[in-house]
C-alpha cells in the first residue's frame, strides 16, 4: 500500500482562526526556547486567535486574517496593547502596489515589559533554499498524543475516503496526529519544500511535515507566527505563517506527514517593513515637529518698518 505524498489535489486553507505546532514523535517538550534560540522572546500570541513576531520600535507583524489584532502577549513577559490611532495598524501591499495582502503590522505600547530591551529583528534577504532546515515558533494548538495515528485512504474518490482501520478500496495510508484545543508556545524544525511558492497574491515559500525527530508543522491558532533561518551564523526572520496544504478528504483537526505550511517571503517585503518600523514614536514626532517649527521661525525674514 502506498504512502500519500503531497499532491496537486491538496487543499490550500485559510481560516478565520489561525494555525501552532504539531511535532513529530511527541506532544511534550519544546515548550522553552531551543538551545540555539532564533527569537523565543520575540514570539507571542496576537489577540485571542493568532500569533505574531516583535520586530522592533514597537511594531509586531502577523497575518491580516487574524481577527483580533489589538494586543500582543509574550508568555513570561507581558501583554502589550495596540496604540490608539489608525496609523498604528498597517496592512502591507503586494509588490505591484495594486492590492493589500495577508500581512499586517501594528504598534504596541512597550512600556509594560521587556520588548524594548531587544535588538531589532533582522529580516532575511532571500527565501530559504529548498531542503534547508528552519525553526518555527508558534503559539497554537498541539497534538492530543505522542502516538501516531495511521489512516487508510481510498484515493479513487474525490474527496478521498479516510478510515483508521483497513477497508476494501483503501490503496494508500497516511500517518499523523489529531489536534488538541489547548494552546501553548512551542518550537520545531521545518524543512523547506519549495523556496518559490506564491499563493493568494503573496510572494511566498512552503515547508513540508516530515517524520524526523523535532520536526513539526503549523496548526490552528498559529497564523502570523514566524519561521527563522540562519544566515552566516545569524538568525533572521524569513517568513510569516498564513495557510496549510492538506489532502483531499483529510479529517478535520489532523496533521499528517506530507502536509505543507505556506509562509510569506519577507525578503520580498523588507522595504515596506523597514519603512514602517522606522516611523518615529509619537513623542519623537512631536519633538521633530516643534524643532521644524522653531527652525522655520528663525528663518523668517524681519519685515522693515
Amino acid at each position: 500500500m502506498k504512502r500519500l505524498t503531497f499532491l496537486a489535489a491538496a487543499l490550500l486553507l485559510f481560516a478565520d482562526v489561525s494555525f501552532g505546532i504539531v511535532i513529530s514523535g511527541g506532544d511534550s517538550g519544546h515548550l522553552t526556547a531551543p538551545t540555539d534560540d532564533p527569537g523565543w522572546a520575540r514570539s507571542g500570541s496576537v489577540g485571542t486567535n493568532g500569533s505574531g513576531v516583535y520586530l522592533g520600535n514597537g511594531w509586531v507583524i502577523t497575518a491580516n486574517h487574524v481577527s483580533s489584532k489589538t494586543y500582543f502577549t509574550v508568555d513570561g513577559d507581558a501583554t502589550y496593547n495596540k496604540m490608539a490611532g489608525e496609523e498604528y495598524g498597517v496592512q502591507l501591499d503586494n509588490l505591484e502596489k495594486t492590492s493589500k495582502i495577508d500581512l499586517y503590522m501594528f504598534r504596541v505600547d512597550t512600556s509594560a515589559g521587556n520588548l524594548t530591551e531587544l535588538t531589532p529583528t533582522p529580516i532575511a534577504s532571500s527565501a530559504p533554499s529548498e531542503g534547508s532546515q528552519a525553526t518555527h515558533i508558534g503559539t497554537g494548538d498541539g497534538q492530543t498524543s505522542s502516538t501516531e495515528t495511521t489512516w487508510y485512504v481510498d484515493t479513487g474518490e474525490d474527496p478521498y475516503i479516510w478510515e483508521t482501520s483497513p477497508f476494501p478500496g483503501a490503496d494508500a495510508h497516511a500517518n499523523g496526529y489529531y489536534l488538541q484545543t489547548n494552546r501553548d508556545k512551542r518550537w520545531a524544525f521545518e524543512e523547506v519544500y519549495q523556496s518559490d511558492d506564491d499563493f493568494d497574491n503573496i510572494e511566498g515559500f512552503s515547508t513540508i511535515f516530515n517524520d524526523d525527530a523535532d520536526y513539526g508543522i503549523t496548526v490552528e491558532h498559529d497564523s502570523g507566527s514566524g519561521l527563522f533561518v540562519k544566515n552566516n551564523g545569524e538568525w533572521e526572520l524569513a517568513g510569516i505563517a498564513h495557510a496549510i496544504g492538506s489532502y483531499s478528504g483529510q479529517p478535520d483537526r489532523t496533521r499528517v506527514y506530507g502536509n505543507t505550511s505556506y509562509y510569506s517571503d519577507l525578503s520580498q517585503y523588507s522595504g515596506q517593513i523597514n519603512d514602517i518600523i522606522t516611523i518615529p514614536e509619537p513623542a519623537s514626532l512631536l519633538t521633530l515637529g516643534l524643532g521644524f517649527l522653531y527652525f522655520r521661525q528663525r528663518k523668517q525674514p524681519v519685515s522693515a518698518k
